[in-house]
């Protein structure tokens, strides 16, 4: 049986990058996974490579698939998913990394146990500058684990936490049963236009009252500063930012009469309004505590929410004990 299917999203990516992922798969102690890269119209898909590469290593379970045109990672992971095979998905875009030998038995074992068809675990991110030079980076997403931790979880709070305080589950730690996602995938590409956010999935379960479970291990490596999400690109922001428009207007017309759905649709109508016009907002105010203690004072809600994520960052649970791939181990960086 396959149980997991590993889905890497490629579009114009750089060969390492894509071996190095390639690599934290191969050396997992859970042998019963494929390896579906699927890349997404790019110049060079570096195919003959990768059959290369995989022969080298004996490895014959993957599939290479290729979009001749671009379609956006929610529907280039959508068609690998139909081509899946496995119990379970995961989805990793290049050089973001399993985090240790056992972390996809781990998984797995937490997904069977608790039943589970959707869940995340920690992340742990990094990147390496100019000169080849590897650095630990303190990102994590959500930032805020306290509804996810109890047993009995709030969805209005997590609901909240997601749609009003953006404090969103990053992609690269989510796993999914394989049938259960493609139908929240297929509802962002058809119904919602998303072409990129497939982390706006949770919402989507949430507002159908499913669960989202957690699981407090570190689970991935994520490389910080490339992905379109954090690579800093005014064009890829605006990518974003459509995405979030048009899954707020879809749902709008579906879930409108939800509380929560219905505090961030007057929420971002608010903001749209402060960015046409500037004086309504505090962004020319130059003074930062004064900019901050004005939000403070028309914000508290938003304040008590930062501060207690920021008392729980201070105390996330031994962080350091969790040796990864990447601990003190340059050697993953390498040329095949």
């Amino acid at each position: 049986m396959t149980k997991f299917s590993l889905i890497i999203l490629t579009y114009n990516s750089d060969y390492e990058k894509i071996i190095l992922t390639i690599k934290s798969i191969l050396e997992q102690d859970l042998l019963e996974y494929e390896i579906i890269i699927s890349d997404d119209g790019s110049q060079i898909d570096f195919f003959e490579e990768l059959r290369g590469f995989f022969t080298k290593k004996y490895f014959n379970n993957y599939k290479l698939i290729k979009n001749e045109h671009n379609l956006g990672t929610v529907n280039n992971l959508l068609k690998a998913i139909k081509q899946s095979k496995g119990k379970y998905v995961k989805g990793l875009a290049p050089a973001d990394l399993l985090y240790n030998n056992d972390s996809l038995s781990k998984m797995y074992n937490y997904l069977t146990i608790n039943n589970s068809k959707f869940a995340f675990g920690r992340m742990k991110s990094y990147y390496v500058d100019k000169k080849g030079i590897l650095h630990m980076h303190e990102f994590f997403a959500p930032k805020n684990l306290k509804e996810y931790k109890k047993n009995s979880k709030n969805r209005i709070k997590i609901l909240r936490n997601l749609l009003l305080y953006k404090d969103w589950i990053s992609g690269v730690t989510m796993f999914f049963e394989r049938d259960y996602v493609v139908e929240y995938l297929t509802c962002l590409s058809s119904e919602s236009k998303v072409k990129y956010c497939e982390d706006l999935i949770p919402v989507l379960i949430l507002l159908n009252n499913g669960d989202i479970d957690f699981y407090n291990q570190c689970i991935v490596w994520y490389e910080y500063g490339d992905g379109i999400s954090t690579d800093k690109n005014k064009e890829n922001s605006k990518l974003l930012r459509k995405d979030h428009e048009n899954f707020l207007m879809y749902l709008q017309q579906k879930y409108g009469k939800n509380e929560i759905v219905r505090k961030a649709l007057k929420k971002n109508r608010k903001n749209s309004k402060n960015h046409l016009n500037r004086n309504n907002s505090y962004t020319k105010i130059n003074n930062t505590w004064i900019r901050r203690l004005l939000i403070a004072i028309n914000k508290p809600y938003l304040v008590f929410f930062k501060l207690e994520t920021y008392f729980q960052a201070m105390k996330i649970e031994d962080r350091k004990s969790e040796k990864g791939f990447l601990n003190n181990n340059k050697s993953w960086f390498y040329k095949e």
